[in-house]
């Protein structure tokens, strides 16, 4: 495989097509298929035929053409399968899930834990020296701040995201 931005990608000679621009929704995920298939060895035509797809439908994928939030969950699944990773990190990859979409609350409440997880992280004995300068924090993006709060909380046992609760579902019936 060409490497990303090579004439080989951006004339298409690897199969891939024309290079797409910008940011591809899902990108990730489109990513993290070609790095594994490249692992393999296998061509753009051997990733199609081991997640069940077309090579033309895998070609629209990577370059942008099919939105990725519109591809059937089974075909997620099987690029899941593929990855070796489970379902909810594929949604994640793929920009269908995001972080914040574990935290319970509205914006402003959200917003405000996050300034808190910082205040506590920079006071903390064994992270202050591990937690970004103001400049940089304010720099960080959202999705990573809250990735950063979580992993916070869930080692020091501190509380203030209030991350959303699974729950099991056995025989049809909730169970909380």
């Amino acid at each position: 495989m060409a490497p990303k931005g090579s004439s080989k990608e951006k004339t298409g000679e690897d199969g891939g097509g024309a290079a797409p621009t910008g940011h591809i929704k899902g990108s990730a995920l489109t990513k993290a298929l070609l790095e594994r298939a490249e692992e393999l060895e296998m061509d753009r035509y051997k990733l199609a035929d081991a997640i069940g797809i077309t090579y033309s439908y895998l070609t629209l994928i990577l370059n942008g053409g099919r939105d990725i939030s519109k591809i059937t969950d089974e075909k997620l699944r099987s690029m899941g399968r593929f990855l070796g990773i489970p379902f909810a990190q594929v949604l994640m990859l793929a920009e269908v899930l995001r972080p914040e979409d574990f935290i319970v609350g509205e914006e402003e409440t959200i917003d405000a834990s996050i300034r808190q997880v910082y205040a506590s992280m920079s006071r903390h004995p064994e992270w202050r020296g591990l937690a970004p300068t103001d400049e940089d924090w304010a720099n960080t993006p959202r999705q990573v701040k809250i990735v950063l709060g979580m992993m916070f909380q869930r080692l020091t046992n501190e509380e203030m995201l209030e991350v959303a609760s699974m729950i099991e579902v056995e025989d049809g019936e909730a169970q909380g």
